[in-house]
């Protein structure tokens, strides 16, 4: 080996190469890089660690690293394995030879029983492409010097017993009939379809598939899905260590849940799609997991609209806001003047004026807290920015102080829960949670004997749920679908000051929280709310 060797990588579309073939390492492990001649040039952690090698294997033949990891899988002792080394040498020198003509070579296996007795093993499934690196020479203004490289990624296939040979190709035309058919079934599916095997290569693609990835079927089999979606997007993957030999019909795991994301790519550097992809596990025969089938969905359309949506609601409540706050500044020098009036003149206006500005001051009151009120509501799209552990009796506790005079002049208790689960949250925004459904209850409840408001916070998987409930006169059936709407208020108490808005708002809160609102109630026997915030 020749001093300062391994030279360096250089770059590749401007990236240095080490990066890029890092993060390939990472998907697919076994990953080897080779010049024209077949000598390493570097080397994945993941195969380092498989040969077994206290140092890297740059400046070795490919064929020797080859060889090695064939004797790691099937735990030959190096001076076992020399009588293979010929074959292998063929073999890699078949490979290279491919690449330097077509530049890209889909799959090679080298089958190490082919020129030894017959026993079972592992062989080596090589995939491999040619990539151009350049490097910089000189200081004062560099020049790039090309230099190509072949990308070798490696991967176990296994290798039958020669005596069970006769009986795979007596069956091989079974064999091929089913997978015919499980092709067809894949093909005439409503839905673009794609199925990978466990070190995530597409093994099929249906023609919705080749249509909505924009590609050839040749170009996506034994490709890596990974060129198109990432890990994130496939849910849980088998390892290589699961896949089943030999299998030839897979079938979807039932059980398995099916794991959804939606994913942005753009096909060939054109316009960027968003794709819906659901995923789910195959299994073997013998129920050994093999990969996983992916339907695809194209949700550009959906997603376009859901953004034009998303951008007039911002717009909406940006005016909303910006007009509630305007109305506010007049509103106060109405009920300002108002009170000079009947504090100044209220002698010389008489008892049918004193009434007149009275009823003024009331309306004028009413539309200052329905403005206050579409403030709050223009401002609760999105969880709160402070999101931490808040304990939510000490909330309840400052609101039980703060309508305190108020529960004293109904006559109403206030039973809070002693020891409350911890609520992952905005504390603000919970305060107006139960703010909002309490007093919703004080204004709501009318006249009962022993009235009373209780308040729980109920333990589920993965949320917990606020519930309110008193023991008032109740709610129709008929309003429970439209009581959360806004402006919409069931009481026809004159005196109660109601603007409809309260639960609206507790509504936009839990909704922010992935969560829900809903109520149970009869007329006649009080009612609960119940708002359910995701617990994460």
């Amino acid at each position: 080996m020749s001093a300062g060797f391994p030279p360096t990588l250089g770059q590749i579309d401007g990236i240095p190469a080490t990066e890029l073939l890092d993060g390939l390492g990472s998907l697919h492990h076994t990953v080897v890089v080779t010049d024209p001649r077949g000598r390493v040039l570097w080397g994945s952690r993941d195969l380092i660690r498989a040969l077994g090698r206290a140092a890297r294997p740059e400046g070795l033949g490919l064929a020797c690293v080859c060889q090695g990891y064939l004797g790691a899988l099937n735990h030959i002792p190096q001076d076992s394995a020399a009588e293979r080394a010929p074959y292998i040498e063929r073999a890699v020198a078949t490979i290279l030879e491919h690449l330097e003509h077509r530049g890209s070579l889909r799959s090679f296996r080298i089958d190490p029983s082919a020129d030894s007795a017959g026993n079972p093993g592992m062989g080596l499934e090589i995939s491999a492409f040619g990539v151009d690196s350049h490097t910089f020479e000189g200081t004062a203004s560099p020049a790039p010097r090309h230099r190509r490289l072949y990308v070798s990624i490696l991967r176990p296939a296994f290798v039958p017993r020669a005596d069970t040979a006769a009986k795979r190709a007596s069956a091989g035309a079974t064999h091929a009939k089913v997978n015919t058919h499980f092709e067809r079934v894949l093909d005439g599916l409503p839905e673009a379809t794609l199925t990978i095997d466990a070190s995530g290569f597409i093994t099929y693609a249906n023609p919705d598939a080749v249509a909505l990835l924009e590609s050839s079927l040749g170009e996506l089999i034994d490709a890596p899905v990974s060129l198109y979606f990432p890990d994130s997007a496939l849910g849980e993957t088998a390892s290589a260590k699961d896949v089943l030999p030999g299998s030839t019909r897979p079938t979807i795991v039932k059980s398995a849940k099916t794991h959804r994301s939606l994913v942005e790519f753009a096909p060939g550097g054109r316009t960027p799609h968003f794709v819906e992809v659901a995923s789910r596990p195959l299994e073997g025969p013998e129920g050994t997991s093999v990969g996983r089938i992916l339907q695809l969905r194209d949700a550009t359309s959906h997603q376009n609209l859901t953004e034009r949506l998303k951008q007039k609601i911002t717009s909406l409540e940006s005016y909303v806001h910006t007009v509630s706050h305007d109305l506010r500044s007049p509103l106060v020098s109405l009920l300002g003047f108002t009170r000079l009036m009947k504090d100044d003149f209220g002698e010389m206006l008489g008892e049918t004026g004193r009434r007149f500005l009275d009823r003024i001051e009331q309306a004028g009151s009413n539309m200052n807290t329905l403005t206050q009120d579409l403030l709050e509501l223009s401002t609760q799209s999105q969880p709160g920015t402070s999101r931490k552990a808040v304990d939510p009796l000490n909330v309840l506790l400052q609101i039980r102080a703060e309508i305190k005079p108020r529960l004293e002049e109904q006559g109403i208790e206030l039973w809070l829960p002693p020891a409350p689960s911890m609520l992952q949250c905005d504390r603000t925004q919970l305060y107006q949670v139960f703010s909002n459904l309490i007093v919703n209850a004080l204004q709501h409840m009318g006249p009962c004997e022993a009235p009373r408001i209780a308040i729980e916070i109920q333990e589920l998987q993965g949320e917990r749920v606020i519930v309110v409930r008193d023991n008032g006169r109740g709610i129709e059936t008929s309003a429970h679908a439209k009581i959360f709407d806004a402006f919409q208020t069931l009481s026809r108490d004159a005196s109660t000051r109601s603007t409809g808005v309260g639960l609206s708002i507790v509504k936009k809160i839990a909704l922010s929280y992935q969560g829900r609102v809903w109520v149970e109630s009869e007329p006649g026997h009080g009612a609960a709310f119940f708002v359910s915030l995701k617990h994460s």
